[in-house]
């Protein structure tokens, strides 16, 4: 059998589900279902109340659902409802400054001036654009994903992880062949160890929840 809530495969005859603390079809408890459109409960209408109800509905709204242990989803609610949105705004505001010059406008200096000294670091700068705003976008689907218990979030935010490496990596290669000497820096140095350290994590993490996100 499969629970009602995340899917994880169950022992037949389970009352409650180990990983999401719901009570399942096997212990003959009424569960109540709330739609959008109609508010009326099934235990009035006299319905058994079998039916499957979503995760993402579940994680939008606690009307019928059973409190229950901690599942170890922490990590991944932190990741869908802040840091991947978070990372998402910082990438997409990089990108605009890197795609129209303006982190040269400092000092009375421009990107104009800074491009008639070093001509290919114009492109440099528009590959790294586009980068970090691919790198937006795989954010922002990556925690939609989460919140959906899609099968594909585990992936999308080890994709995430990889390619902002590989990003960065490639920017700071092709900004020090450019500029003439080397351009990795101690934060520059952190943010690839970073990158690094959360691809590690999070095959690891998804991999054991992978009975969860199963939509």
């Amino acid at each position: 059998m499969r629970c009602n809530v995340c899917g994880a495969q169950l022992d037949d005859g389970t009352k409650t589900c180990p990983y999401c603390g719901c009570a399942t079809e096997g212990d003959g408890k009424q569960v109540t279902v709330y739609t959008a459109s109609d508010a009326s409960t099934v235990e009035n209408t006299g319905i058994n109340a079998d039916a499957a109800i979503s995760p993402a509905f579940m994680a939008d709204s606690s009307v019928g659902r059973e409190e229950g242990p901690s599942v170890g989803l922490k990590w991944a609610h932190f990741l869908g409802y802040f840091a991947l949105w978070i990372g998402a705004l910082v990438d997409l505001s990089s990108a605009v400054q890197m795609l129209t010059g303006s982190l040269y406008d400092v000092g009375g200096a421009n990107a104009e001036m800074v491009y008639r000294v070093y001509g290919s670091l114009r492109y440099v700068d528009k590959f790294y654009g586009i980068g970090l705003l691919v790198l937006a976008g795989l954010a922002v689907l990556a925690a939609i994903s989460i919140l959906r218990y899609k099968a594909m979030a585990g992936t999308l935010v080890c994709a995430l992880n990889g390619l902002s490496f590989l990003v960065g990596i490639a920017y700071i290669v092709m900004l020090s062949h450019i500029i003439g000497h080397n351009q990795m820096n101690a934060s520059n140095a952190v943010g690839t160890l970073i990158s690094i350290a959360f691809f590690c994590v999070n095959i690891v993490y998804f991999k054991k929840r992978k009975h969860i996100f199963v939509n």
